[in-house]
């Protein structure tokens, strides 16, 4: 009885040594992986994107004074091995108060995509910059989106199923999306205003259904 419990212990102590041996590799295999990445602070307030794997776009914002938001300062890039080194990206010809009003700044394919208010109430311009080029206007229509190699603009329409509609999904539209201008090249699509945020792909465009608890119904005069 005594030597099968001395047995029991002694295979107790060989399983506990091995994860105590296991959990000390892992954990100097983490430690050594830890030290091969440095945190840099640029001190600049404001979001970015990685244009490539050499290139990362810093958005640089200042509050507006006497007022609530922001405005944007100017758009810069850093190289991974010279994060403090900020150049600016020119936004010409593109004026000085339209600079300023600049938002939703992304990447994609190589490209830096941004908006600007367009010349309708409600529409906002969508363009396309490389560091060394100028804004590409893509399209003038309302929340455009886009991919660049689908080829393809994307706006918001106020069309939905209120309007003795179905649900139509994305659908090709001009007025409907206040759609004023589309580069050659670019199909312009409109999307349901049932749909939350679509996500434009090369191929399909990602989105959700809207969903509302209440119930609205048009009197005579066409008032919900």
């Amino acid at each position: 009885m005594n030597k099968e419990r001395l047995h029991h212990m002694s295979w107790k102590r060989v399983c506990l040594s091995l994860v105590l041996m296991a959990v000390s590799c892992w954990c100097a295999g983490l430690a050594e992986a830890k030290s091969e990445y440095e945190v840099t602070h640029t001190g600049i307030q404001g979001g970015g994107c990685w244009l490539d794997n050499n290139h990362f776009v810093i958005e640089k914002r200042v509050l507006r004074q006497g007022s609530q938001g922001t405005y944007l300062e100017g758009l810069y890039f850093v190289d991974p091995d010279r994060p403090r080194d900020l150049r600016p990206i020119s936004l010409a010809p593109l004026e000085s108060d339209v600079r300023k009003q600049v938002w939703s700044v992304s990447c994609q394919e190589g490209h830096i995509i941004f908006l600007t208010p367009g010349t309708k109430q409600g529409s906002s311009r969508l363009y396309r910059l490389t560091i060394a080029g100028q804004p590409d206007l893509l399209v003038e229509m309302r929340a455009p989106r886009v991919s660049l190699s689908g080829q393809y603009v994307l706006g918001n329409s106020h069309k939905a199923v209120m309007d003795d509609g179905p649900l139509q999904g994305m659908f090709e539209g001009n007025d409907d999306c206040f759609l004023s201008y589309a580069k050659p090249g670019f199909r312009a699509l409109c999307w349901d205003w049932w749909l939350v945020i679509p996500q434009p792909l090369p191929q399909f465009v990602f989105s959700e259904y809207r969903w509302e608890e209440t119930i609205k119904i048009k009197d005579s005069t066409g008032v919900c």
